[in-house]
C-alpha cells in the first residue's frame, strides 16, 4: 500500500513541479519535499501521524502548483504543510534536515564560547580582546566538528532529509 501510495504521489509531484519555474523548484525546496514525502512513506507502516500526513498529501499535492504559483496565503499554506512534516520527521522519528546538527550545535557553541571568553576577559582584563576572541573561536570550532560529526552519524543511518 505505502509503495503504491509512493509511486502515485511522486509521480502526482512530478507532474506539478513540470508546471513551475526552475527557480521556484530550487527555492521553494521542491526536493526536500520530495525526500519528506518518501520517509513519509516510510515511517508510515509503523506512525499512525505519517497515515494522517499521507491523507493530508494525498489532498495537498494535486494542488502543489497552485500553492507556489499562488497568492501569499496559499504559498504559506505549502510552507506551513512542508513545516509540518519536517517537524514530525525531526520529533518522532528522528530525521533531520541536512546540516541541521551543525547549525544547531554551532549557534549554542558560539553563546557558550561568547560567555567564557567575556567571563575569562573579565577575570583578566589586561587580555580581555584576546581572551574573547579566542574562546568565541575556539567555541565555534569545537561545537562545529561536534555537529558535523552528529551529521554523519546521521547520514550513515539515512535519517538525513
Amino acid at each position: 500500500m505505502e509503495t503504491n501510495w509512493k509511486t502515485l504521489i511522486l509521480a502526482e509531484f512530478d507532474k506539478q513541479r513540470s508546471l513551475l519555474h526552475k527557480r521556484d523548484v530550487s527555492f521553494y525546496q521542491l526536493a526536500r519535499f520530495e525526500r519528506a514525502i518518501e520517509k513519509i512513506a516510510e515511517h508510515a507502516p509503523q506512525c499512525d501521524s505519517c497515515k494522517k500526513h499521507q491523507v493530508e498529501l494525498s489532498e495537498f499535492v494535486p494542488d502543489i502548483a497552485k500553492h507556489i504559483n499562488g497568492s501569499a496565503k496559499q504559498k504559506r499554506r505549502y510552507e506551513n504543510e512542508m513545516e509540518k512534516l519536517i517537524k514530525h520527521l525531526r520529533l518522532e522519528h528522528q530525521v533531520f534536515p541536512a546540516y541541521y546538527q551543525v547549525y544547531l550545535i554551532t549557534s549554542k557553541g558560539f553563546a557558550i564560547g561568547l560567555a567564557v571568553g567575556f567571563l575569562l576577559a573579565f577575570l583578566f582584563p589586561a587580555y580581555f580582546q584576546p581572551l574573547w576572541i579566542s574562546s568565541t573561536i575556539a567555541g565555534l570550532v569545537i561545537s562545529y566538528f561536534i555537529g558535523n560529526a552528529k551529521d554523519m552519524a546521521s547520514r550513515r543511518k539515512k535519517k538525513v532529509i
